[in-house]
């Protein structure tokens, strides 16, 4: 018997500024899941190197740092991936207005726009990206 499977995803974002090993700020948000994410999904299905493997930090258009590889975890079963990275102390002194999860093969899968997060020297910003599929 044929049956028909409509999915979706979603994602959400935990984003930890950490200095002397202690949380300074912690901040949680749901984020955008981009069009051309069908693509990506499609190209890593079929086999092509389409995986997502980058966190881009941005201010004002202009790219600040990024980090790869992301570390994967999957959390509760198949139908979760959490995708996580860690600017360190060295990646970028300044503030940041937008994340992107990309595939550096196939482009942005998902962003967070509207940020206002500050990291210096001495802090490091850890990103854990969860992306859910969902059975609509």
């Amino acid at each position: 018997m044929k049956q028909e499977l409509n999915i979706n995803a979603t994602g959400l974002v935990f984003i930890k500024l950490i200095k002397n090993q202690s949380v300074i700020f912690e901040f949680k948000e749901e984020n955008l899941i981009l069009q051309n994410a069908k693509k990506i999904l499609t190209r890593a299905i079929g086999g092509s190197d389409y995986h997502i493997d980058k966190i881009i930090a941005y201010f004002e258009g202009t790219p600040l740092a990024f980090v790869t590889p992301l570390t994967s975890e999957f959390p509760g079963g198949d139908d979760k991936v959490r995708l996580k990275g860690v600017f360190d102390e060295d990646s970028f002194n300044g503030t940041i207005d937008k994340l992107e999860l990309v595939s550096i093969n196939g482009g942005v899968f998902s962003q967070l726009t509207d940020l206002i997060i500050t990291k210096d020297d001495t802090s490091k910003l850890q990103i854990d990206w969860l992306i859910t599929i969902n059975q609509i």
